[in-house]
């Protein structure tokens, strides 16, 4: 179920995640499916120089799901593994709740293990979808 705690990422409880999702807004329809770099020099053109380095910016994006990890994904070693199973949750079998498009490029993932957060931005790699590890 989606829990509103989850606005900001340092935020999330242990075992928590965020999705995180481009807002609406026409603005920014041309940063769907942008890669990394392509926001770092958006970024820097725009003067945003603090966030030109990890180049998504907060302001452009809208918190769309956020909760607990299942036992079984809690249970997986690997952040790669979780992503995975995140990825098959909210492709495949999404929850009623969710209000978001299927995860795609230019999505953020915020995971909390450990009680650390780390975020990944998606990314498409030779048609299969990639995480990019871009705050820890």
């Amino acid at each position: 179920m989606m829990d509103k705690t989850g606005q900001n990422p340092r935020e999330l409880p242990e075992n928590g995640f965020a999705i995180y999702q481009l807002k609406s807004d026409p603005q920014y329809h041309s940063l769907r499916f942008a890669s990394l770099s392509e926001l770092r020099s958006l970024n820097r053109r725009e003067g945003n120089h603090a966030d030109a380095a990890l180049g998504v910016t907060e302001s452009r994006y809208d918190l769309v799901y956020s909760g607990v990890l299942s036992s079984d994904l809690a249970s997986c070693k690997t952040p790669e593994s979780i992503l995975e199973g995140l990825y098959t949750r909210f492709n495949l079998n999404r929850p009623d709740d969710f209000r978001g498009h299927s995860l795609s490029v230019s999505d953020v993932i915020a995971l909390n293990q450990g009680g650390k957060t780390e975020c990944y931005y998606t990314y498409a790699s030779l048609h299969k979808l990639t995480l990019l590890r871009i705050l820890e």
